[in-house]
Parts: C-alpha cells; structure tokens; sequence
C-alpha cells in the first residue's frame, strides 16, 4: 500500500493545551469534551494534545476548532504561528 501525502504539521499553542487540561480538572470530564469536539475517544483527543506536531488534516483541524469554542479559546491562537515552530 502506497502511503498517502504527508500532512502539514502545526504546533499546539501550549497556552490553549492547558486551557484545555484545565476544563477537563474543572468538572468537564475529558470523554464529552471529545464526544462533543469530534473525537472518537477522550484517549484520541489526549494523544493529539501530547503530540510535538499535529499533522493538521481537515478533521483534526475542525476537531480542534470545536474544541477551542467548547473551552472558550481564541480560535487564531490555538496553533503557533509557523514560524515558532521548529524543525
């Protein structure tokens, strides 16, 4: 099997990661946080949140998104900008 094109990757803004963190510690728990932004499972949202660089697919982006509008995060600001990312 062929592999498909590589997606762009994107670091996570790590004051949106605790934002995040913070929300789940505050009584939402981290299963409907997930349920509600898209993911398949609160495991699938943690390990998405742990990763160095998102491989920004248009469902993640989306997912990410909801996620930031459900915790009452700056959209623009949930990613670094590129160039704070290093390679």
């Amino acid at each position: 099997m062929k592999p498909g094109p590589l997606l762009p990757r994107r670091k996570l803004n790590p004051e949106f990661v605790a934002t995040c963190r913070q929300a789940m510690l505050n009584g939402r728990p981290s299963w409907l946080l997930a349920s509600l932004a898209g993911w398949p499972s609160a495991i699938a949202l943690s390990e998405t949140l742990h990763l160095p660089l998102v491989p920004l697919s248009a469902k993640t982006h989306r997912r990410l998104k909801n996620l930031a509008a459900l915790v009452d995060f700056p959209v623009e600001r949930m990613l670094l900008p590129v160039e704070q990312v290093e390679p």
